[in-house]
């Protein structure tokens, strides 16, 4: 009991600022403990808690006591005893504290299920394409106006639009329709997505967009496309003009793809044995086929021998391949250095492109881009 005493007594002899140099100084060496009543319901509470402390003993009679807690005493007491020694809390309490907080989880779980899939945008928005209903431009985030109940996989952009893929296979687009990017048939641009008009019983697993052409890669391996068709690359059999509603690109026969990637006027796809396909512009080599032969119908990449291609980026002029060793291929314009050869000549076939890394992850380029860029897995500096 001694022990205990001291460390009770220790304990409001330190707190001198919470209950005062007199307050400790009462309870200093006091067994026997007399509690004034006090009005508040607080003597009894007092009591309770140092009989749970083992160290003092409340007596009833005053002419007993060793010491005598007063109100002011007490008052101060009691507060630093509750904060010890709280009270046991009220079952009803507990329940509703319990079910106010699985409440408010659920709330935020549904606020998180409403937004998942949703598309925001910002940017240029003068011919609709932020899909939020209006033709402005926007410096912050606004979310696309998407139909009730749909849910977002991937998008891609184009040239003054975009386009989504959504989770049950079909295809949205808005913005710039010119040269029939929204593949709605129609004419109008538009601030809204709109439904693409997509082959009966037609699913889609992966889009990719061009400067004004869009492809649409189908769960049977199939690709379709819609757009401009200037320099063949809707990859139907001829140059010109323009497809406002998808149509099939003219595969080689027994051949699958995957996924597809546009540049400026040629574009690739990825077959599911990895290979690649390519056709449209072939100016600089981009097509990777050992000549500058323009095609209009997918032809297949003179890859090296051997080579297993999993991921296809398209740049301006220029294409990149990534193979399953991690190393990156690359044809086509060199002006820039795309190459990343030292050089500044074209590429007519693939060839590989050194990166100090052991293994590339990911490889990137877009339609309008005269760079190169890849994701690694660590750099290698040789001094």
């Amino acid at each position: 009991m001694v022990n205990n005493m001291k460390w009770v007594v220790s304990l409001l002899c330190g707190l001198n600022f919470c209950l005062g140099g007199a307050a400790a100084a009462e309870l200093t060496g006091a067994r026997t403990v007399y509690l004034m009543p006090m009005g508040h319901g607080f003597d009894q509470f007092i009591a309770n808690r140092l009989i749970r402390m083992h160290v003092l003993q409340v007596v009833t009679d005053p002419a007993k006591a060793d010491t005598i807690i007063t109100d002011e005493v007490g008052a101060t007491l009691e507060d630093r005893l509750e904060d010890l020694y709280p009270p046991p809390p009220d079952p009803e309490a507990v329940a509703a504290a319990k079910a106010k907080k699985e409440a408010a989880a659920k709330e935020r779980a549904a606020r998180l299920d409403t937004t998942a899939g949703k598309v925001i945008t910002w940017g240029s928005g003068h011919v609709g394409q932020l899909g939020n209903g209006h033709s402005v431009s926007r410096n912050a985030p606004v979310f696309v106006k998407l139909p009730l109940g749909v849910r977002v996989t991937a998008v891609t952009a184009f040239n003054d639009g975009a386009a989504a893929l959504t989770s049950t296979g079909r295809v949205l687009a808005w913005g710039y329709n010119f040269n029939g990017q929204l593949g709605n048939g129609k004419k109008a641009s538009t601030n809204v997505p709109v439904w693409v008009k997509l082959p009966r019983n037609a699913k889609v697993t992966s889009i990719a967009a061009g400067v004004d052409q869009l492809f649409a890669a189908t769960s049977t391996g199939g690709l379709l496309a819609w757009g401009n068709n200037s320099s063949g690359q809707l990859g139907i059999g001829h140059r010109g003009g323009l497809s406002r509603v998808p149509v099939r690109v003219h595969l080689p026969r027994e051949v699958k793809v995957v996924s597809a990637s546009a540049g400026q006027t040629h574009v690739l796809a990825l077959t599911t044995t990895g290979r690649v396909l390519a056709w449209g512009d072939n100016e600089q080599g981009q097509l990777g086929i050992g000549s500058r032969q323009d095609r209009n119908v997918p032809v297949f990449v003179h890859l090296p021998n051997g080579a297993h291609i999993t991921s296809i980026a398209a740049g301006q002029f220029h294409s990149l391949a990534l193979t399953r060793g991690g190393k990156i291929l690359g044809w086509g314009d060199d002006a820039y250095g795309q190459m990343g050869d030292g050089g500044f000549n074209d590429f007519l076939s693939p060839g590989p492109i050194s990166v100090p890394t052991n293994k590339v992850l990911a490889i990137g380029a877009g339609p309008m881009a005269d760079d190169s860029v890849a994701v690694v897995d660590k750099l290698i500096v040789r001094l």
